[in-house]
């Protein structure tokens, strides 16, 4: 339920119809909408301990911890904007290589680039992330604008032609190809081939 996204009130459905389907044994206790805001936190801790322990052993199939790059973004609810903070790592033994870990997303009180890297830093410093382990960041215009990158290097003391590669998100860099390629005449036929969903007749 939390991972699709659902709303707590969906939490009773889906009990009876959990039980109506495999004739489950969901009990007589925590049965109401309200369970799922209870437990929450308590499934949040658990997480971040399990990631808090992956992050901080070395892997078996390198003998080191795992490394990665830190992705931020903000997003603005209610007027209170947050920082959404990742670290994209390898996870060996899963079916999928490459894995962004969720690590956090405080407040962000000062729109400067010390302050944006300050709420970056925060989560960073709950998992123990490393020197050895910081491989760079991906960011948008906006953390770009703000050299965020760079103080972020030199958070983990990477100053002057030792810093770290840093790239612009992959979704934000393909939004803005997306809008380049319609604003340009060259490209005008795939617009409108695009938008007449003429490749249904191919």
């Amino acid at each position: 339920m939390f991972k699709q996204g659902r709303p707590d009130s969906d939490f009773e459905h889906l009990l009876v119809y959990l039980h109506s389907v495999n004739d489950s044994d969901i009990g007589d206790i925590n049965h109401s909408n309200k369970f799922p805001a209870k437990i929450l936190p308590i499934m949040s801790n658990e997480v971040t301990r399990r990631l808090t322990r992956f992050l901080d052993n070395p892997l078996e199939q390198t003998g080191f911890r795992p490394s990665g790059k830190i992705g931020a973004d903000k997003a603005t609810w209610k007027h209170r904007t947050r920082q959404f903070v990742t670290f994209t790592t390898i996870v060996p033994d899963s079916p999928k290589l490459l894995h962004a870990f969720f690590l956090g997303h405080p407040v962000v009180k000062q729109h400067t680039g010390v302050g944006v890297t300050n709420s970056i830093t925060e989560c960073v410093k709950i998992y123990d992330i490393n020197r050895s382990q910081y491989l760079g960041g991906s960011f948008d215009g906006a953390y770009f604008h703000l050299n965020v990158p760079e103080k972020l290097d030199c958070y983990f003391g990477f100053e002057g032609n030792k810093r770290k590669h840093r790239d612009w998100d992959p979704l934000h860099k393909a939004g803005l190809q997306d809008i380049h390629i319609r604003k340009d005449p060259t490209f005008e036929c795939m617009v409108s081939f695009n938008h007449e969903d003429d490749w249904r007749s191919i």
